[in-house]
């Protein structure tokens, strides 16, 4: 489906189709601090022969061509930007894989920015990258919001820009390890769900033969109802399935599961 995007004007609207899309998968964030230091005093861990301090985060995560065309270079004016706000800045950051015959590079123009260039990226086709980020302490206002972690507040804080012709603002979605198990997760407890669903309707067919004549109209109305519930829920059982698919695809698509 194309993405449609209208300009009002008193008389005449414009609307223009674009279908290039780029998606950033976020495969894994770590905070390095909590995730390895806090809990281990005794241990040390250096970045460039300094400790690591409470504000490092590690970023990996793929750009994927998910648009219906190929972005060739003629089409960019201006590539890729990963900008950071005040406050946060680049550490250093890499490609560390990209689809076959992808040519790709990327640079940080400075603390704020990284940009990432590349050839022809046809359909499906990714760039693979990660980065070390120091995060903004903390401010008083987001203590004990969502947002208190460092990772929650890096994703957050990643804006994308580009000019490139056809080609809609880049997307942020996640494809970490957590969100495939708690993908699976759902799948599983709606598996668990639907055979005790279709348990109960079957009993309760066999329950007709001993309904009276003068109870079956109330028989029919309740068996509407329970129908109507087991459909829609097998609906929901199968968008968890398809949703379980698209991730599980995805990232066997950019190499994290092989």
């Amino acid at each position: 489906m194309y993405l449609l995007e209208s300009s009002g004007y008193p008389n005449f609207t414009i609307t223009r189709r674009y279908p290039g899309q780029i998606i950033f998968f976020t495969e894994q964030i770590i905070d390095l601090f909590n995730a390895i230091v806090k809990d281990l005093p005794e241990l040390v861990v250096l970045y460039k022969k300094d400790p690591v301090s409470p504000n490092l985060v590690l970023i990996k995560g793929a750009l994927l061509n998910t648009g219906k065309i190929d972005i060739s270079p003629t089409m960019i004016e201006m590539p890729i930007t990963m900008t950071l706000p005040s406050g946060y800045r680049w550490l250093t950051a890499k490609i560390i894989s990209s689809s076959p015959n992808v040519k790709a590079d990327l640079y940080q123009e400075d603390k704020q920015n990284i940009i990432i260039k590349s050839g022809l990226l046809r359909c499906n086709e990714n760039i693979r990258l990660q980065a070390l980020v120091e995060v903004s302490p903390l401010s008083s206002t987001e203590k004990g919001t969502k947002h208190e972690s460092m990772s929650s507040r890096l994703e957050e804080a990643i804006r994308f820009s580009h000019r490139i012709a056809n080609t809609r603002k880049i997307e942020k979605k996640e494809i970490r390890d957590a969100t495939l198990h708690s993908a699976a997760g759902n799948l599983f407890q709606s598996l668990i769900f639907g055979i005790l669903l279709t348990v109960s309707l079957v009993w309760f067919l066999f329950l007709r033969n001993t309904i009276r004549h003068d109870e079956y109209g109330i028989f029919l109305i309740l068996l509407t109802i329970f129908i109507i519930i087991a459909f829609t829920f097998y609906l929901l059982l199968f968008w968890r399935y398809r949703e379980y698919r698209q991730i599980k695809n995805l990232r066997q698509l950019l190499g994290i599961d092989t």
